[in-house]
């Protein structure tokens, strides 16, 4: 299962221990890395997550690009919910209810509500998105130039993307792999996300 070598070359070269440990945990985290990635892939739910980058025993940069704070974290964690699908948007409570629920976005009533409409459409969030997106942008377009702005990223799809994991179009060489870069739009989309949630779960309370 773990393409490990047999019992009988063991005999016959014996391994230190710890370089069979070492070797052993690679070729097991080598074996689980390709199962989550292939599983990874067929849910649609994490699509906007850079599952190449996805390892075992690795954390995502969410996680790893994380001061030790006990706010960011919970920054952190909201995003996390988001990129994971486990940010439950009305889409995704009248897909798996008993009973009939209406997808309408339940704050601007305009819509369905999902991760596009709340990264990317919904009006009462605007105020929100307008101010900390074009702080992501400026700084990308200082990156890349306003002419791949508008090539790259004139569908929404491609915004949700960069807010929720730039590490994706960094792969497919539409951002440059510049590690402060990347990790400044991470920390960015962080409190995008974050303020979005409060503002979203504010007017639900209202």
């Amino acid at each position: 299962m773990y393409n490990l070598p047999p019992w009988t070359y063991l005999k016959d070269q014996l391994p230190t221990k710890l370089s069979w440990k070492c070797k052993a945990r690679e070729a097991i985290n080598n074996y689980w890395k390709v199962n989550l990635q292939r599983d990874a892939n067929s849910k649609t739910k994490i699509k906007f997550l850079c599952i190449p980058n996805l390892d075992i025993g690795k954390p995502h940069t969410i996680w790893n690009s994380l001061p030790p704070n006990i706010g960011k974290l919970r920054k952190a964690t909201i995003k996390a919910k988001i990129c994971t699908g486990t940010y439950i948007f009305q889409s995704q409570k009248t897909r798996f209810s008993n009973i009939n629920l209406d997808a309408t976005c339940p704050i601007c009533q305009l819509e369905e509500e999902d991760i596009i409409h709340f990264l990317t459409r919904c009006p009462v969030l605007e105020g929100i998105r307008r101010e900390s997106l074009s702080v992501i942008k400026r700084i990308t377009i200082s990156k890349i130039g306003l002419g791949n702005w508008n090539s790259n990223f004139h569908e929404r799809t491609c915004i949700a993307q960069l807010i929720l994991d730039c590490q994706q179009l960094a792969l497919n060489n539409i951002l440059p792999h510049d590690g402060l870069f990347l990790n400044s739009i991470e920390e960015l989309s962080r409190n995008l996300c974050y303020r979005l949630h409060l503002k979203r779960v504010s007017s639900l309370n209202v």
